[in-house]
């Protein structure tokens, strides 16, 4: 009994500064509520003129300025009928060689995926050691990897119906 007491003492005093200053939920929840609301600024957003001309940037609160039909192109800027076939043809095989890329990368990361997926799968292991620990971040960072793949091949796709390519 004796040699408990002290044990007790020591384990209490240990534990008294992590419970002063220990947050309750709700104040983390303000404090982050407040620091969200302080820096809330509009995205910017890039429209097709600003990404081809490589230049100016609008806000998007801002609606960005739409030619009307019998406009001439700005400077610059050449008109879809006035671009020659050759330069049609490049575009066309650089935008395939970026689809063929992106589809090699979504291929890879599907393997990176099917494999992190065997490790963890394996019982023969300790099933809760650092290194599983470290094959589910893993898992989880090509899951995202993929997910972002994904979005660039549909952007892909889509550049690819608009300027009718094959």
């Amino acid at each position: 009994m004796t040699r408990i007491a002290p044990v007790l003492v020591a384990a209490a005093l240990l534990a008294a500064p992590a419970v002063l200053t220990a947050q309750s939920l709700g104040e983390v929840a303000a404090k982050e509520k407040e620091r969200r609301d302080k820096s809330t600024k509009p995205a910017k957003a890039y429209n097709e003129n600003d990404l081809r001309s490589g230049g100016t940037v609008s806000n998007s609160s801002e609606p960005a300025a739409q030619p009307s039909p019998g406009a001439s192109p700005a400077a610059g800027e050449a008109a879809p009928a006035e671009r020659s076939e050759e330069q049609r043809e490049a575009d066309q095989k650089a935008w395939q060689a970026n689809r063929a890329r992106i589809q090699n990368e979504i291929t890879r990361i599907n393997a990176s995926i099917n494999s992190f997926q065997a490790r963890l799968n394996d019982n023969t292991g300790p099933m809760y050691g650092p290194g599983r620990q470290a094959v589910v971040d893993n898992l989880e960072r090509a899951k995202a990897d993929l997910v972002r793949a994904q979005a660039d091949l549909d952007a892909n796709e889509a550049e690819g119906r608009t300027n009718g390519y094959r």
